[in-house]
């Protein structure tokens, strides 16, 4: 792909996948683990298919989306970073604006309780 590699991993139980792939070397790479666990069901599941095995492996490679899974993807940390500066704005966005009705609401409660005051003592003036 360019000048990236891309690697596919298969899996299975007993064989995990490494750690030095969550961090290679190599940052321009993409690597992907493709779990086979289910293949042998498959197989097992094409003794009774009109499908052969050629075709049941093909569907699993291509469109079989649960097996497959990004372990390393080149621009995976610069979109993790602008994701989270983009909601980091988004959240002070919204505390500047919360925090600035919070302002506005407590001064109309306080003007509220200086005109019922105004209120009270304009009644008591008038004799009610």
């Amino acid at each position: 792909m360019g000048e990236f590699s891309f690697i596919i991993y298969f899996t299975h139980p007993g064989r995990d996948i490494p750690n030095d792939f969550s961090n290679p070397a190599d940052s321009k790479c993409g690597i992907v683990a493709l779990s086979l666990e289910q293949a042998p069901n498959l197989f097992r599941a094409a003794q009774d298919s009109k499908m052969t095995y050629h075709e049941i492996l093909y569907n699993f490679l291509v469109n079989d989306i649960a097996s497959k899974k990004w372990i390393f993807h080149p621009r995976y940390k610069h979109c993790e970073e602008t994701a989270r500066k983009s909601l980091e704005q988004k959240t002070n966005h919204m505390l500047e604006r919360f925090h600035s009705n919070e302002d506005k609401s407590r001064s109309v409660r306080h003007g509220n309780r200086k005109r019922d005051r105004l209120s009270r003592y304009t009644d008591i003036r008038k004799g009610y």
